[in-house]
């Protein structure tokens, strides 16, 4: 099952994407996934072996972002893809059969696109400008995704809101239809990271229990 609340990995050094991910288990998410720019393929590779120990011993999902290869290597439970990153023929692939493929899309016309390839899930943004990726596609806000769900008439995927989420954001964006949202700042800058994910939880259901 596709997590509704998902953790995009942050952090200055490999050790803090590995601490994070430790801290946000432990406040009770399920779905991380690891995106890390600018590394070696060994770094990359020793800290996903790491990242799905971690993951694995909090019963949680390890998603690896972009890099299909090493998502195979560590056993990962699947990859997320971005538009233009890497053909989703070549991610089929490499990575074993029943694995988690995600995709980024920032238009109807993409979902629609994207939905074609047998994938389980779309990342749908950004919501707003966020510093956590660079070269991001143009701004949705709520007005963008309200047109965008709002066309998608009996859609199965689930589509999940990313970029620049901040939990004042979370209630507004559940009531466009939208399935989940994928969070990274959001659970930087709070000091109790179990009162936050439980409060993204209750948006969560509220949603859910209102349809």
């Amino acid at each position: 099952m596709i997590s509704r609340i998902q953790y995009i990995t942050h952090g200055n050094t490999c050790d803090d994407h590995l601490l994070n991910i430790s801290r946000v288990c432990r406040a009770g998410i399920d779905w991380v996934q690891l995106r890390l720019k600018d590394i070696s393929d060994s770094d990359y590779i020793s800290t996903a072996i790491e990242a799905k120990r971690i993951c694995d011993s909090y019963k949680a999902k390890l998603i690896i972002n972009d890099r299909a290869d090493i998502s195979s290597i560590v056993d990962a439970h699947g990859v997320h893809i971005g538009q233009g990153d890497m053909p989703l023929k070549y991610v089929k692939k490499v990575l074993k059969e029943g694995k988690i493929i995600g995709c980024t899309a920032n238009t109807f016309e993409e979902i629609c696109s994207i939905s074609k390839n047998q994938v389980d899930y779309i990342g749908l943004g950004p919501f707003k400008f966020t510093t956590t990726k660079l070269n991001i596609a143009p701004v949705l806000g709520i007005d963008g995704y309200n047109r965008i769900i709002s066309n998608l008439n009996n859609f199965k995927l689930p589509i999940i809101a990313v970029g620049g989420i901040e939990l004042g954001d979370i209630e507004a964006i559940m009531k466009t239809g939208i399935y989940g949202v994928a969070v990274s700042s959001l659970l930087r800058v709070d000091s109790n990271l179990e009162e936050t994910v439980i409060k993204v939880k209750k948006y969560i259901s509220n949603a859910k229990d209102s349809r």
